[in-house]
């Protein structure tokens, strides 16, 4: 999925509001995109995916930054 807005693929999971409760009966969720920051909705298979893929990415992230902070000596 790409970001209605500006195209890009970058996209993450974005927090539930109140007003996400009919789109959530649709089976949508809503997705920001971390280029523009703009909010539009998925369905619940490619949100899914995206905070999947999010999890993973944060996962990689913390685990560099552990390795550098032990190659540091910290």
């Amino acid at each position: 999925m790409a970001c209605l807005y500006c195209g890009a693929s970058k996209l993450r999971l974005s927090r539930f509001r109140r007003e996400d409760l009919f789109r959530l009966l649709l089976l949508e969720l809503p997705v920001r995109c971390r280029l523009c920051g703009k909010r539009a909705y998925a369905n619940l298979l490619t949100a899914w995916k995206i905070g999947r893929d999010d999890k993973a990415r944060h996962r990689a992230q913390r685990q560099r930054k552990t390795q550098e902070a032990s190659r540091d000596g910290r």
